[in-house]
Parts: C-alpha cells; structure tokens; sequence
C-alpha cells in the first residue's frame, strides 16, 4: 500500500516497483496498524509460553542454534547471547553495497515481520523501522553470504547497527559513523534483544531479494532499449516489418514472442522507411538492378521476437517468484496460535533456492 512518499507495509501486499521506488527516493515507511498488532500480540505469547512451560526446547529462542540446539539458554542469559550471535555473524567483507540496496533489504525485512509469525517485539521492529525513516544506513559489504542458511553475515551487519555495536557502521547524513555515533545523532537507542531476536533479525533472503529487486528493474529497461534498438535498426536499414506480424507471431504463441513481436510493430507503425517503396529506393553505391522488394532482412533482425521474447519471459517469471520472495516470511522458527497455545514450526524458509533458480535463469548481475 502506497500513499505519496510512503510505503505502509502489511506482509502481503509489497510489490518489486514500490521496493524500489521506495529505496531509491528514501520514502517513509510504516508498518499498518494490523500488523503491529500481530507483532505485539506474537511475542507476547510466546514469552508467556516460556514463563509457563521453561522446558519446552524452541530452537533459537530458549536453546542454542547449530550444534548447540540442545543446549539451554537461561533467561538470564538470553540477552547476552543476542549480542554473542550478532557478533559471530557480523563478518562481512568485500565493497559495501549501495545505500539504496540495505534500504532495500530493510523494507523487505520489515515486510516480513508484519506477518507477526517471528515473535519478534514491537520495539525491535519499530527500530528498523526508524532507522530508515531517520536516516541511518548500516554498512553492509557484499560479501559472506551464499543464500543456503539465510543471507546471515548482511543481516547481521544490519542487526549490529540496532543493538549499537561499535565495530559496526552506519551511514547518517552523508557521514559514515561507527553506529553508537550514528544512533545517537539520530536521537535513537540502541535496542535490547530477547529470545530469538537475533536470529530473527538475520535469518532470512532479504540481501538476495533485495539485489534482485535492482537487477528487474534495470533489465526490465534494458528490455524496452533493446526493442526501440531494435525497432529504429529496421528503420535505419529500411527494412520489412512482417517478421513482426501478428500472423506470425499467432503460429508461435509464446507470451514473449506476441508481445515483443506487438511492441515493435507499433513502433513502426507509420514508418516511412520500412515500406516496400523505401526499399526500391537506391542505397549509395548500390546497383540500381539489386534495388527491389526485400525477399527478407537478415537473420538478427528477423529474429528479435523470439530472442527479446524470451528474455521477456524469464524477467516476467523472475518477478513473480521475487513478488512472492518479498511478501514471505523467511525465519526460522515461525510461529502459530493454535487453541490459544503457540506452536512453533521449525524448518528452511530461509533457504535461497527458489530465488536463485531464477536468477540464474536470468543470467543478470546481483549488484554493480
């Protein structure tokens, strides 16, 4: 849902053009007040559940992750744990990414708590949330994540700058800042983890998605370049329009074949030089005898609706699978009321796969 410079964020309704929209022009965003609700509502639950039940194992809230799944946490110790975690993940390296892709990430992270199924606080969440509105960018390098367990090491660069770790960076108002720095010339707090909270906040493909985001909206332009290329070649050469025909386009149905094969002839229409007449018309230096009627252009002309075509297909394909990436929750455990008891399900939403295949189907670069 999208008013002028502001995205509200539900869970559901978050599209790839208003991601990017909203990272590039630095668009407040607020979460509805329904799913600040769900939030609330989640983690309330689910530290009651602890307070009533402590020796009931949840991985990653009240028990260690990996290795250390059957290792307890006391409460006592659920805090200082948070911060262990974080730091364990916060190893990335190579070049920063673009301002504009963390903010990216931000806003699909925050999509996926509003689906109040991470038992994530309000208050944790409200702090991303804040930090977009304000200002403050975390430093993330593009390195350390494969996408298989979560883009772990970029989100946790992220959670770093939330709990105000000074190794951690930020940028505030064109300064990169360590983040106590950043958080407190924004006039903000570093926030305090609980249960689960940190791996909440790094489990999950929200750097891949967010690339992603980036790289369907520059091929998406260079789609439409390559059929107005395409289309001002065949005036340049003045060429014939019927590799374009609706007939043919009809024998061969692909999507993408009958809409670039569509695009580029009404491109043409009305073209003066991709007529019969034109091409009777004597290019310089050519023989008078060889100037008739096109039997047929040459093969990288004649082939562009197929070629485009397909391409078309594969970006149409790699927005669909990215729409449904952006509206998910991707954490790991997930949480559901069921007979006013929450029950946690444990399994790998954040695996990256779904998303990779297509982008390897699309062959484009993540980032610049």
């Amino acid at each position: 849902m999208r008013e002028k410079n502001k995205l509200y964020l539900d869970g559901s309704s978050l599209s790839v053009h208003d991601t990017y929209n909203a990272a590039i022009n630095r668009d407040k965003v607020e979460l509805t007040p329904e799913a600040k609700v769900r939030i609330r509502d989640c983690r309330n639950k689910l530290l009651e559940q602890i307070r009533k039940n402590p020796e009931q194992k949840i991985y990653g809230v009240n028990v260690g992750v990996g290795n250390l799944k059957d290792t307890f946490i006391d409460p006592s110790e659920a805090g200082s744990f948070q911060e262990k975690y974080i730091r364990s993940h916060n190893c990335g390296t190579g070049d920063p990414l673009p301002e504009e892709f963390v903010r990216a990430m931000m806003i699909i992270r925050l999509n996926s708590f509003a689906h109040g199924v991470s038992a994530i606080s309000l208050e944790t969440v409200e702090m991303l949330e804040k930090m977009l509105n304000l200002g403050v960018i975390p430093l993330v390098l593009d390195q350390g994540s494969v996408g298989a367990s979560g883009d772990l090491v970029p989100l946790a660069m992220i959670a770093g700058v939330m709990i105000g770790l000074p190794e951690s960076k930020a940028w505030y108002r064109g300064e990169l800042l360590s983040a106590p720095e950043a958080l407190e010339k924004a006039g903000l707090e570093p926030v305090k983890l609980g249960f689960k909270e940190a791996m909440g906040l790094t489990n999950g493909t929200n750097f891949m998605s967010a690339c992603s985001v980036f790289a369907y909206e520059e091929a998406q332009r260079l789609i439409k370049m390559a059929n107005y290329a395409a289309a001002l070649s065949i005036e340049a050469i003045r060429g014939e329009k019927d590799a374009f025909s609706e007939f043919l386009a009809s024998k061969r149905p692909h999507k993408g074949i009958t809409a670039v094969a569509g695009e580029v002839s009404d491109m043409l229409e009305g073209s003066l030089r991709a007529t019969v007449e034109a091409q009777k018309v004597v290019f310089k230096g050519q023989d008078p005898a060889t100037a008739t009627e096109r039997v047929q252009d040459r093969y990288c002309f004649r082939a562009v609706p197929p070629v485009h075509g397909a391409a078309l297909e594969a970006l149409e394909k790699f927005q669909e699978v990215l729409t449904i990436e952006i509206n998910s929750v991707t954490d790991n455990p997930l949480f559901e009321e069921n007979g006013g008891e929450l029950i946690f399900h444990s399994g790998s939403n954040f695996h990256g796969q779904p998303l990779a295949n297509v982008i390897d189907y699309l062959n484009f670069r993540l980032h610049p």
